[in-house]
């Protein structure tokens, strides 16, 4: 064996293997994420807002189901709202330093990020002939 390749700490341990993530390559995953999250969302927008007029809200039943919530406006229609995305928790890694020989030294981490993405709704509004008049995404 050589022993460069199994070179010992302080102690006869093993240095300590340390992953660095800047704050740059965070952003750039979160980014991604995003993106991908939003591509999804809008191609269903799109699928929506092509029907207003003639989609009615009993097809809307027949394709999405029954809707999270309703609610009868005083004009005699609907506006309804169909969860689409659900919230995702996300975290990035944390990033350590270690100052000194290991296990001896001193760690210093200042801990990774948890955080969440928004829930996607599609809120439909459908007129007094229940026939679609306007649709977007509601982020919750």
């Amino acid at each position: 064996m050589d022993s460069a390749s199994h070179s010992r700490g302080a102690r006869g341990y093993p240095p300590p293997v340390v992953a660095m993530r800047s704050w740059s390559q965070r952003m750039a995953v979160l980014g991604l994420m995003a993106a991908f999250c939003l591509g999804c969302a809008s191609k269903i927008l799109n699928k929506y807002t092509s029907r207003i007029g003639t989609l009615t809200y009993d097809e809307a039943l027949i394709e999405l189901g029954p809707p999270n919530h309703v609610a009868d406006l005083d004009n005699g229609g609907k506006v309804a709202d169909w969860l689409q995305q659900s919230s995702r928790v996300y975290s990035t890694p944390s990033t350590a330093v270690v100052v000194g020989s290991w296990p001896s030294g001193v760690i210093m981490s200042p801990g990774g990020n948890i955080g969440s993405t928004p829930s996607v709704y599609l809120l439909l509004t459908f007129g007094p002939d229940h026939r679609l008049t306007d649709a977007r995404l509601q982020y919750k």
